[in-house]
């Protein structure tokens, strides 16, 4: 991903909580990414158990290279691997 600092990036993905599953940011992309909070989740549907998609969002906070790692996982299970990971990696130009 190209960015220029101060250019902003919200990353949507796919998911579904009521599973106990959550995507979290397990690498930020620092120093050239700067979290701007918590993620957001909205519903697919209105039917129970229903997933949806996360938007995570970021700010390109300076030159240089990073990575930007999100990992699916049970928040009570940190010792055990990721179901999955998504790497993005990140690029701030002047």
């Amino acid at each position: 991903m190209q960015l220029k600092p101060g250019q902003k990036l919200d990353v949507v993905i796919a998911g579904n909580p009521t599973t106990g599953y959550t995507w979290e940011v397990a690498s930020g992309g620092q120093p050239v990414l700067k979290s701007l909070g918590e993620a957001d989740f909205k519903l697919d549907s209105s039917a129970v158990g229903s997933g949806g998609v996360f938007t995570f969002h970021f700010e390109a906070a300076g030159a240089g290279q990073g990575v930007l790692r999100l990992v699916y996982r049970r928040p009570w299970e940190q010792s055990e691997l990721p179901v999955q990971t998504f790497d993005v990696p990140i690029n701030v130009t002047e």
